[in-house]
């Protein structure tokens, strides 16, 4: 978000250059993870086992 708003300074003439023009190349990310879910026909016994823990 803040390139965008750079870029958008850029270009109305407020600033000459974006400084993190580029920055994302030299940024670490992680790969993209599914998280854990609940089957449909398992939720019911899911939803009772949490009542009995919050009783």
């Amino acid at each position: 978000m803040c390139r965008e708003i750079y870029d958008l300074a850029r270009v109305t003439g407020r600033t000459q250059y974006n400084p993190l023009e580029g920055l994302h190349k030299f940024l670490l990310t992680k790969p993209s993870e599914n998280h854990a879910h609940v089957a449909l026909d398992e939720l019911p016994a899911l939803l009772r086992a949490i009542r009995v823990l919050h009783q």
